[in-house]
């Protein structure tokens, strides 16, 4: 499809070019031609009068031959046409060549943006579809085994139920994240951004991932501080994911700690872990939509998440003009997330 385009939009831009040599070069063979024309003339008139000259004022004449003279000016003339025709013609074959190939060049630059446009909603489809069989299948299937029993009992009738709600439950979480990666795709300048108190967003956050905390006996530290540009409730979310994966890949009775430090214009704020850590060969990929890490991250028991949660962070603080990086220096050696947000300072105010 993208091949054709781009041989369709280098014919474009060729018959652009084209239309405007061919005109430029008419207009510009008319003018020489013009020019030529008038010499020509001026050179009859001159010829004309040469021979007026001699019928009328035969004592004048000097008897210098003129006619051979007039005959090479006529030819000259018709030969500087020629020449000049076929330069055109010979300028304008280059430019049709020179022009094809940057008109090629230029047609594979301006659709790249698009096919990796169309390639990325290809992989999100592809990729949300895959996420979305695999709850399907299992709650077929275990419809299927149910309804093959002829001997159903209420007690296996509920753990169907229930086992199907789980599924259920799973797939309306990935809706939800799905419709959430979509709105994070979203222009800055739409985003009413604020002054907002670090120290009360991540208290927020904690208090909303406190029980997955207690259910795995995570103790989190906090040394929280600074004013940054933002929104309130996106960086709520942002760090209730980041908080979530800390502790998801944590061990047991382990610690989380978050703390901030001041940067030129910015405030980071690091997430750190002591859990499984992520391996090298996944760092590149850690943000990137749908990806799981394997190895160590997707072996900790029940903590098969969508690969969606990184990624919608990722979103969320780009959009609010800051950035998320991760450290880790391997597998069962924990990690760091770090967010960096434009402090007040960064927009000419001071900082409390």
């Amino acid at each position: 499809m993208f091949h054709s385009a781009r041989i369709k939009l280098t014919a474009w831009y060729l018959a652009i070019i084209m239309a405007i040599s061919l005109m430029f070069s008419i207009g510009m063979y008319r003018v020489l031609s013009f020019e030529i024309n008038r010499m020509e003339e001026a050179s009859r008139a001159r010829m004309e009068r040469r021979l007026l000259q001699r019928y009328f004022f035969p004592q004048l004449d000097n008897d210098t031959p003129f006619e051979p003279s007039f005959l090479q000016d006529l030819e000259l003339i018709d030969e500087t046409k020629r020449r000049i025709l076929s330069n055109l013609v010979f300028v304008n074959g280059v430019i049709f060549v020179v022009s094809g190939v940057f008109g090629y060049v230029l047609a594979g630059r301006t659709l790249a943006p698009i096919q990796m446009m169309v390639d990325e909603q290809c992989r999100f489809i592809t990729d949300a579809s895959h996420e979305l069989k695999t709850p399907l299948t299992s709650l077929k299937s275990m419809f299927e085994v149910y309804l093959r029993d002829k001997h159903k009992t209420l007690p296996e009738a509920e753990t169907v139920i229930s086992d199907s709600l789980s599924e259920v439950n799973r797939m309306q979480t990935l809706a939800e994240s799905l419709l959430t990666s979509i709105k994070g795709q979203v222009s800055s300048n739409i985003i009413q951004k604020t002054s907002v108190d670090l120290a009360h967003c991540i208290k927020e956050a904690v208090k909303k991932i406190e029980a997955l905390a207690k259910e795995k006996k995570i103790t989190i530290t906090q040394d929280v501080k600074g004013i940054v540009i933002g929104e309130h409730q996106m960086l709520v979310n942002c760090f209730v994911i980041l908080l979530d994966n800390a502790i998801k890949y944590s061990n047991t009775s382990g610690f989380v700690s978050i703390k901030t430090h001041r940067k030129k214009g910015y405030v980071a704020v690091s997430v750190k872990d002591e859990g499984v850590g992520i391996s090298k060969d996944d760092m590149s990929h850690i943000f990137d939509r749908f990806y799981r890490a394997d190895r160590a991250r997707t072996k900790t028991g029940e903590n098969g998440g969508f690969g969606l949660g990184l990624s919608i962070a990722k979103q969320m603080i780009e959009s609010l003009g800051g950035s998320i990086s991760v450290t880790s220096t391997g597998v069962r050696k924990g990690s760091v997330f770090t967010v960096q947000l434009p402090s007040e300072d960064f927009q000419g105010r001071v900082v409390s």
